[in-house]
């Protein structure tokens, strides 16, 4: 007998209050044996000037399954416990840290009446710990486990007291597992949505520099990468670029052609800087460098257009261009749709998905560092610029804010 947890959805939620309602909307994911979970809020009081944050859980009498019509005494839940509900920056800006447990409290006289409670017990705690584990990248942030208390109710409970959930519940549950998690997302995140920068613009002497922009085990793509990419996005779609872009004005200009982001590629009009220093087409255009050099001043370059649906694909690029760059990792575990993440030379981690066979970053890279360490150059200057034939980056018209 399967069983679908319920949820609800509290429209205006930020930050971590977001970030944990999505979370929960994911364990919808689950079916169960023959038990059920009720989403959870939290209840925050104020004693001594601080937040005092306990687990709170109730019975949905409107969640029973109208086929396996489970009884309606049912104890079941579940609840997030944010222990610092302020957030610790990490030490690149980048990342919000939170320290969060999701407690699980079950009846098992309730729940499995007719079989074995060990049996019962060992179940329940697969289930929710394969689920935690599948998703613990699956595009939620760094949701990594700390540590497991099973069934021990002074440790499940540790941090708040075993009175106030025996006052609001009238009993204690026969059997609760506790997860603590280090949790971390991206700073840019609002709403759960991503807001997505335009990254940094290189040159191509950067991203053919023996210093390695990438990180060990990711590459800049070549021209056959990014082929393998049309192709498969082409095998679903007429058009392969659509697919790529991210949807909406903020990042194209209207009428940002066949915009689907089907893939969560996130191809965003992040534009570029000419050979002569100056910049140009924000919000029209993407142009992303292949490793592919085609002489000693021009490489190989893929494209995506507010004004069309297509991916192209450009030879003859002057090298001092500079240009957007998304990485991909050299043999990806995931398969399709998965999602992932990828730290940088300097410590910033990136989002990352999988299309058919192949990890992309599914945001433009913002590294200033190559991966022994050392800095690549920025040049503002537009002559500087245009007399480079080594390594440098930059912001969109030199504005950080552009950037990350």
């Amino acid at each position: 007998m399967s069983y679908n947890t319920p949820t609800s959805t509290i429209t205006g939620l930020k930050g971590i209050d977001k970030k944990i309602q999505d979370i929960a909307s994911h364990m919808t994911d689950l079916t169960w044996l023959s038990y059920a979970f009720g989403l959870a809020n939290r209840d925050v009081t104020f004693k001594d000037g601080k937040e005092n944050i306990i687990p709170t859980a109730y019975q949905d009498l409107n969640c029973k399954d109208p086929i396996s019509m489970m009884p309606s005494d049912l104890y079941k839940a579940f609840s997030f416990w944010v222990k610092e509900p302020e957030a610790k920056p990490d030490e690149n800006n980048t990342r919000l840290q939170y320290k969060i447990s999701c407690i699980f409290y079950c009846d098992l006289e309730q729940i499995a009446p007719t079989f074995n409670y060990a049996v019962t017990k060992s179940k329940i705690r697969q289930d929710i710990l394969k689920f935690f584990r599948t998703h613990e990248s699956a595009g939620l942030g760094q949701l990594n486990i700390t540590s497991i208390i099973d069934d021990d109710i002074t440790q499940v409970y540790k941090g708040f007291t075993l009175s106030q959930l025996d006052n609001k519940y009238r009993m204690l549950p026969k059997y609760a597992i506790r997860i603590n998690f280090d949790y971390s997302f991206l700073a840019e995140c609002e709403g759960f949505s991503l807001f997505l920068k335009n990254g940094l613009l290189y040159n191509h002497f950067a991203v053919s520099n023996a210093k390695n922009i990438t990180n060990i085990g990711w590459s800049v793509p070549s021209d056959v990468s990014f082929s393998s990419l049309s192709v498969f996005v082409a095998s679903s779609f007429t058009k392969s670029g659509g697919p790529l872009k991210a949807t909406g004005f903020d990042y194209f200009q209207n009428p940002n052609a066949g915009a689907t982001n089907a893939f969560n590629f996130n191809g965003i009009g992040s534009g570029n800087r000419l050979s002569t220093g100056l910049f140009s087409l924000l919000k029209l255009q993407t142009a992303l460098w292949t490793n592919k050099i085609l002489g000693p001043l021009s490489a190989f370059s893929a494209a995506l257009y507010y004004q069309n649906e297509r991916l192209d694909f450009s030879e003859l690029k002057n090298k001092t261009n500079g240009y957007s760059i998304r990485l991909i990792k050299d043999v990806t575990t995931l398969t399709h749709g998965q999602k992932g993440t990828y730290t940088g030379n300097d410590g910033r981690i990136y989002n990352t998905i999988c299309i058919g066979t192949q990890e992309w970053l599914s945001e433009n890279l913002a590294e200033t560092k190559y991966r022994d360490g050392s800095i690549i150059p920025e040049v503002t200057d537009n002559t500087a610029w245009s007399a480079l034939s080594t390594g440098a980056l930059c912001a969109y018209d030199n504005d950080w804010n552009n950037a990350i």
